[in-house]
């Protein structure tokens, strides 16, 4: 009986443990580079924090300066434990070769990114957390639709952004076609933001945010931390290279 009530005195305390954890959040891994890009970690949560994304941030070594982020898996989180005990953080990068990076993070479960495509592919099933169940805390994985899947949920913040921008834009429009790369975006939005607020303070804000949602690209000038005032923020349809809305900050 004693036995019994110790193990059940064991268990009790360990949930508690579990419950109350806190996590050290490791190094990153160092950033890796080629001729025209640097590749850092990056992680994100939702607003309502219930999931947890590991994340590619990608930065351009030459001008026009611009961050883009890609999210590499996703890990709904269990509102009964807590939050921050349920990420699982990158440990390493390297490049595969010249158009693919790997990646593995501290539960050894590893991915493989195409930096020409963006694509993201769920290499290994090696850890608990790859039991595919969108209802449950687990890290979603699936070789057949992780891109789709994971993208779908890390556009959900975006939304209540993007529903910001209101105004229509009724100014003249680029030349219709797709927008495939992120060079093609920003030399759209270049081109509009520069005839309606000069180069310089377009220039100013760099780097500049740059988003793919859902068909549209979204970009977003940044400032420096101490400085006052707004940014630019431009939404282009990834079809056709309509200018859908533009608003800029005071």
């Amino acid at each position: 009986m004693k036995k019994k009530f110790l193990i059940l005195l064991i268990v009790f305390f360990g949930c508690l443990y579990n419950l109350s954890a806190y996590i050290n959040i490791p190094p990153s891994p160092d950033s890796i580079s080629n001729e025209k890009f640097t590749y850092n970690v990056s992680y994100k949560t939702t607003d309502l924090g219930n999931y947890f994304f590991g994340i590619i941030k990608i930065e351009s070594n030459t001008e026009p300066k611009y961050y883009f982020t890609v999210p590499i898996y996703v890990i709904r989180i269990n509102e009964y434990l807590e939050g921050d005990v349920q990420w699982v953080f990158i440990k390493n990068i390297e490049f595969k070769n010249s158009k693919t990076i790997t990646i593995i993070n501290r539960a050894n479960d590893i991915f493989e990114f195409n930096i020409n495509t963006y694509e993201v592919k769920c290499i290994t099933k090696r850890s608990r957390v790859f039991d595919f169940d969108i209802n449950s805390f687990n890290l979603i994985c699936d070789p057949s639709g992780t891109d789709s899947i994971v993208k779908d949920l890390y556009e959900i913040d975006l939304d209540e952004e993007l529903s910001k921008i209101q105004p229509e834009y009724t100014g003249i429009q680029p030349e219709e076609k797709k927008l495939l790369k992120i060079e093609e975006v920003i030399k759209v939005s270049e081109n509009i933001l520069f005839d309606l607020y000069g180069i310089k303070t377009i220039r100013d804000e760099m780097p500049y945010y740059i988003y793919k949602y859902k068909n549209k690209w979204f970009v977003k000038g940044t400032l420096p931390d101490e400085a006052l005032g707004g940014v630019f923020e431009i939404l282009i349809n990834a079809d056709t290279s309509k200018i859908e809305s533009i608003i800029h900050g005071e």
